[in-house]
């Protein structure tokens, strides 16, 4: 199955070899320097208002919610491998994926020069 920008999926956390699967949204695929690779953020339980997004039914375009409060970490960016990823949970809409892209953004820094 092919995986897209928008799409909600659950996948192993690449930084652990043990554990149950995670879910994780998928914000950038086709700019991803090796084939296949998903650029993804995180998703948990846990609320940091300041920093996560709750997802609500009004952000799926198809799929459901996951069946607990979930929230998004657009600063927990991971690559994610296709092998890793166990089923899709649903797409979400443009602006909610916009919004989690453009935050995770934020928490990079990228120098004040832009020289190397």
């Amino acid at each position: 199955m092919g995986y897209s920008r928008r799409d909600l999926v659950w996948a192993h956390d690449p930084f652990k070899s043990t554990g149950s699967p995670r879910p994780w949204l998928i914000i950038a695929f086709e700019t991803m320097p090796f084939p296949g690779d998903l650029l993804a953020v995180a998703c948990t339980r846990s609320e940091y208002p300041s920093l996560n997004h709750k997802l609500e039914s009004r952000h799926f375009e198809s799929g459901n919610k996951p069946d607990q409060t979930t929230y998004c970490s657009p600063w927990l960016l991971a690559t994610v491998k296709p092998g890793l990823i166990r089923n899709k949970q649903g797409t979400l809409t443009n602006a909610f994926t916009d919004a989690i892209a453009r935050d995770a953004k934020s928490f990079i820094d990228t120098g004040t020069d832009g020289s190397m």
